[in-house]
């Protein structure tokens, strides 16, 4: 998913639903940029060649039905207390102390039966392969299913044995009907 400017969320092109948008421009001769109502809409989704952890090689993009809605975190900066964060490194009148949250619940029919989350990474480039500037979810070792809480009604979080037993954060959608909202509530 995309974000630009104060926490907006992009759209997509009228004439091509898998092509993302922050303006009419970059949706070529006779295409559109519509963009999601209150910020909540559909990520664009890829299939990947699954051979590394944090690049979409082989890229596809393909249809989902996951949602995801952005938004401004007031008072929630994860970089206000270093020092090294300040104004002049980002845009806003309140950059140093709020923060762009996006918050996504993945359906089962987009991740399949095997797929996992293993991380959350932001690509300046907009491209799936390209080299992530920043990895925020890498999942930590834990000893119990306790320490996988992440307290997201959407996920079941589990402590597994991954590769060579090192036990592992193991996180997948919460079924609809087993405590997840409704659609259209609150993510």
């Amino acid at each position: 998913m995309t974000v630009f400017g104060a926490a907006r969320m992009a759209g997509k092109c009228s004439n091509n639903q898998f092509l993302g948008c922050t303006t009419s421009k970059g949706c070529g001769s006779g295409g559109t940029c519509i963009f999601p109502s209150s910020n909540t809409g559909a990520p664009r989704c890829y299939t990947c060649g699954n051979d590394r952890p944090t690049r979409c090689t082989n890229s596809r993009p393909v249809a989902c039905t996951s949602l995801c809605s952005v938004g401004v975190a007031v008072g929630s900066d994860p970089f206000s207390g270093v020092a090294s964060h300040t104004a002049k490194k980002c845009n806003g009148t309140n950059c140093v102390t709020n923060d762009a949250a996006v918050n996504c619940c993945l359906t089962s029919t987009d991740i399949g039966t095997t797929g996992e989350l293993i991380d959350v990474c932001s690509y300046p480039s907009q491209q799936p392969n390209s080299d992530p500037s920043d990895c925020v979810l890498t999942p930590p070792n834990c000893s119990s299913d306790t320490d996988c809480d992440d307290r997201n009604p959407c996920t079941v979080d589990k402590c597994v044995s991954g590769t060579g037993g090192v036990k592992v954060l193991r996180q997948r959608p919460r079924e609809r009907g087993n405590g997840m909202p409704p659609l259209g509530g609150p993510l």
